[in-house]
């Protein structure tokens, strides 16, 4: 598999490496540097968890611990509007909560509304000299070196964003690191699907429960 070499300056738009992909000698199969012994653990742990709010700590967790970053983030959308579901930083409990996007000061929203746009992954090797991140006010405050944005599909369709960022190392998603992420976030686009469809359903019985309990008071 042909590896890029990457500036300090570039930015790669790696859709090819955040999908399913066959190399030039036609084998299916990942790479010979991913551990398919961790793929498999985590799209188990992945699979097996339906609660949303759990799952999206599971994924977040999951993603720092195997990707090289120190903070994820996890965007969906709602209707028309955006919002940060999730937030969690190496060795620190995940934080589960909506806050539109609008008003949230955790991601840089420049790189954010630029993959919602373009549907591509970006892998950005070093945030201090990228000419379209300078002058984004997360990166000024924070200071992050490596970032890494992708949407999450779900048979073509956006379903989430995901946002993590190494704080110290510069290049720090290798592409071994990114072909990880890739199943990664195949498996999370099923288990966001399922978790959600669960919670549309728990929402509804519940509405349900307390019409029937309405009728009999009444």
């Amino acid at each position: 598999q042909q590896r890029m070499a990457l500036s300090a300056v570039e930015t790669v738009f790696a859709a090819e490496s955040l999908t399913s992909s066959q190399s030039s000698s036609g084998s299916t199969s990942v790479s010979a540097s991913l551990d398919l012994a961790t793929v498999l653990k985590v799209s188990q742990a992945l699979s097996s968890e339906i609660q949303f709010d759990k799952l999206l700590a599971t994924l977040l967790q999951t993603v720092l611990e195997n990707a090289g970053a120190d903070k994820g983030v996890l965007l969906m959308p709602r209707g028309q509007q955006w919002f940060v579901e999730a937030i969690a930083i190496l060795d620190q409990l995940t934080q589960a909560e909506s806050t539109p996007l609008s008003d949230s000061t955790e991601i840089p929203h420049s790189l954010i509304n630029t993959v919602k746009r373009s549907l591509e992954p970006m892998v950005i090797v070093d945030a201090a000299v990228h000419p379209t991140l300078t002058a984004d006010a997360y990166v000024v405050k924070h200071q992050p070196k490596s970032l890494l944005c992708t949407p999450i599909l779900q048979q073509g369709k956006l379903i989430a964003i995901l946002y993590i960022e190494n704080h110290v190392t510069a290049g720090a998603f290798t592409d071994d690191r990114i072909e990880l992420l890739n199943a990664i976030c195949a498996q999370a686009a099923i288990s966001l699907e399922n978790a959600r469809l669960y919670q549309q359903a728990q929402t509804y019985a519940q509405q349900l429960e307390q019409s029937q309990l309405q009728i009999v008071q009444s």
